[in-house]
């Protein structure tokens, strides 16, 4: 073979992968397990079926326990827990996703009780960990024949830039990511995702960019952490567009520094305070949240698609706005993206 015919080869290779992933839609959803119930197995599988029309590649289970109240969203074998569906929403999310060739991050423990104690009371840290890594262990044996379909495995616990102050309570929550994560390592070989969040408006004492980045870099030294997704705080209010790319660009770079094999991804969010609740934001600013993130991240997911998207939440006019715009792109979907689902 020539040189030329070489040449011309790999130009169309490369030219074949630039066009296999294109980081301008999202990727993926969170879902919160209460639509399980409100939905009903039927509803639960009509919605990956809508979201794999959107061209995403995963669904992420925010939580399938609730560790203060003892409930789950799956039959499980934990002593003293409940559970809250009629059915197995957790097999029926699995069938689905691999009907429609979607991935699931499997989320572990919530607690509300984390909003009070954060790292402060090491005790409590330590159990709600332990309860996590059973979540793991349960999961991973009960669905073992989809273990195709689960991507990883989300922690629920969100580090801030304002409740994290002191380095003692830093390296406590360093050390619980790490337990947690060479479990899961160990055990299932699946990376292991956390969405941390900032608010640069709080009044009080608070890390700014640069120093919230540090708190990153520091934890990656100590836990092998796979994907940070980082929720860009624009549908809460806590950051506005023209200030965002900071957050990202300082982040990107202390993870280069401390684990480069850990991916930066956004947690997109897709609503806007209205009312007493939150509800869907224009498509429009979802575009420009896009277009600006994307050159910091390796993938976008969003809070939340599934939440304030979807045609089974009533909103049929922003579903059809985006997979309007995620059509343009169609070209660019990835089919052979080495990045994680």
């Amino acid at each position: 073979m020539s040189q030329t015919i070489i040449r011309i080869y790999l130009l169309a290779s490369l030219y074949c992968v630039a066009l296999s992933f294109d980081k301008k839609i999202l990727y993926g959803s969170f879902f919160q397990p209460q639509l399980a119930v409100k939905w009903g197995p039927a509803g639960l599988a009509k919605e990956f079926e809508l979201m794999a029309k959107l061209k995403m590649d995963h669904i992420i289970w925010q939580w399938t326990v609730d560790s203060k109240n003892k409930t789950a969203w799956y039959p499980t074998s934990l002593k003293g827990y409940r559970q809250l569906t009629n059915y197995d929403a957790m097999e029926v999310s699995l069938k689905e996703a691999k009907k429609h060739n979607l991935t699931i991050w499997i989320g572990l423990n919530d607690n509300s009780d984390w909003w009070a104690k954060y790292a402060r009371d090491a005790n409590w840290l330590q159990q709600e960990f332990a309860i996590g890594k059973d979540i793991v262990t349960e999961i991973w044996t009960k669905y073992n024949a989809y273990k195709d379909v689960i991507a990883g495995f989300y922690l629920v616990f969100e580090m801030d830039n304002v409740n994290f102050m002191l380095e003692a309570e830093q390296k406590r929550m360093g050390i619980a990511y790490k337990d947690i994560s060479d479990h899961i390592h160990k055990l299932t070989q699946k990376p292991v995702m956390v969405a941390p969040f900032f608010n640069e408006f709080w009044v009080g004492k608070k890390m700014n960019a640069r120093e919230y980045a540090k708190l990153w870099h520091d934890i990656l030294l100590i836990a092998d952490i796979d994907i940070v997704a980082m929720q860009d705080g624009i549908g809460v209010e806590h950051c506005k567009l023209v200030g965002v790319a900071d957050w990202f660009y300082q982040l990107k770079l202390a993870i280069n520094v401390a684990r480069p094999k850990t991916q930066l991804w956004s947690d997109l969010e897709t609503f806007k305070p209205g009312g007493r609740d939150f509800v869907p934001a224009p498509i429009s600013r979802v575009i420009q949240q896009i277009e600006i993130e994307s050159k910091y991240v390796e993938k976008l997911t969003s809070f939340s698609i599934i939440h304030f998207d979807s045609p089974q939440q009533g909103f049929e006019k922003e579903y059809a706005e985006y997979l309007q715009y995620v059509n343009k792109h169609s070209s660019q979907y990835r089919y052979f993206s080495r990045h994680y689902h």
